[in-house]
This record gives structure tokens, C-alpha cells and sequence, in this order.
């Protein structure tokens, strides 16, 4: 064999000897981001005020079945629209508050007290039961729920500006079982008749 096949020949097998030594290290990275997802997901403990009255937590979650969004009473748009939603899909499958629960946790601490809340709620047409807490409480919710939240602030603008500050957050509904275990997640694209199949099912848990 020639000088400079041969040299061709050691050059293709380092380039294989190096894909092979980038996926078991691809491999390797994405168990461990899998490992710290389930070390940093669902199942820490947290305490929030409930608007229904005393605190609520995650032993709480078992009993009754439901479906659970994130946002802010400030919210323009996301928030309003999707609990909206939420409320119809109850009365879509024939269901109440005592069968399936709707819950709306506060990721906005410094402007949405227990007060402001009870207010927000009470304008939709089927009983919510609001969530909220201290800065320190809200943190350990969203740890413990998996949900991504930050204030959307320019540091260019007006202190007034500043103070009516947006918020950039995890849109997707949570359903929890009877068992209080996460059951999986409602998405803004999901189709109508899929969405009533995974409430009844929910439900029916």
C-alpha cells in the first residue's frame, strides 16, 4: 500500500475515532442533564396562600384532580385568555370545582397579594382558587412544579415604566391526579377535542 494511502487511511479513522468520542460524550451530557431535570422537577415541598382561605401545599394537591396554570394578575393577554379556557373546558366535559380544580399560581409576589387575587379571579365565571406567597414562596413553587418565571425588565426605562414591568414565564396547564402525581401537560397548540380527552381522563383518575 501506498505512503499516502496509508496516510489517507489513518486520517478517516481518526475523524471516526473522533464522532465516536463526541456522541459518547453527547451521550454522556444528555444522562446527566436527565438525572438533574429529575433532581430539579416535580416533588419538592412548597407552602403558598391560598385565596380559599390558609395555605395551601403539595400534600394538597392529592384528593381532587386538576389543572394548574402559572402567570400574573398583570398579565395583558396569556394569563386571562388560558383561564378563560380552563373554566370552559370544565364545563365542556360536565365537571365542577369539586371534580376538577382550577388553580392559578402567582409568579409575581411583589404586586399580586392574597386581595389583589381574590379581585382577579372573581371575574371569571367559574370558581378559581388563586395561589401566593412570599418571594421565597413562590421560588420554591416553581421549583417544585418545574416552571420557568422572570421579570421582563428594560433597564433603559423610567422608574414609572419599570414598576409596570411584564413577565416571561412557562404558558403551558399542568394536570395533576387524584393522587396528586403530574399527569402531564395542556399546550396553547393542542386541538379542543384532545384537550377534553385529557381533562375526562384526568377527571376519571
Amino acid at each position: 500500500m501506498g505512503e499516502s494511502n496509508l496516510g489517507w487511511l489513518v486520517r478517516i479513522r481518526m475523524v471516526l475515532w473522533l464522532t465516536v468520542g463526541l456522541a459518547i460524550i453527547g451521550a454522556a451530557l444528555l444522562f446527566w442533564n436527565q438525572g438533574q431535570s429529575e433532581v430539579s422537577g416535580f416533588g419538592g415541598p412548597f407552602e403558598m396562600q391560598s385565596t380559599s382561605g390558609g395555605t395551601f401545599s403539595r400534600d394538597d394537591l392529592a384528593g381532587t384532580p386538576s389543572i394548574i396554570l402559572f402567570g400574573f394578575t398583570s398579565c395583558p393577554d396569556v394569563c386571562p385568555t388560558t383561564l378563560t379556557q380552563m373554566t370552559r373546558w370544565r364545563e365542556e366535559v360536565k365537571l365542577d370545582e369539586n371534580q376538577l380544580r382550577i388553580i392559578f399560581v402567582s409568579i409575581d409576589p411583589d404586586r399580586d397579594t392574597n386581595e389583589k387575587m381574590q379581585e382577579y379571579l372573581a371575574r371569571f365565571s367559574s370558581p378559581i382558587i388563586g395561589l401566593t406567597g412570599t418571594r421565597k414562596q413562590v421560588d420554591e413553587a416553581k421549583i417544585s412544579f418545574g416552571v420557568f418565571a422572570e421579570k421582563i425588565i428594560d433597564p433603559n426605562a423610567s422608574e414609572e415604566e419599570q414598576a409596570n414591568y411584564d413577565m416571561d414565564h412557562t404558558a403551558s396547564v399542568l394536570m395533576f391526579g387524584r393522587d396528586g402525581e403530574f399527569k402531564g401537560t395542556i399546550n396553547f397548540d393542542d386541538r379542543l377535542a384532545d384537550i377534553l380527552v385529557k381533562i375526562s381522563e384526568l377527571a376519571g383518575n
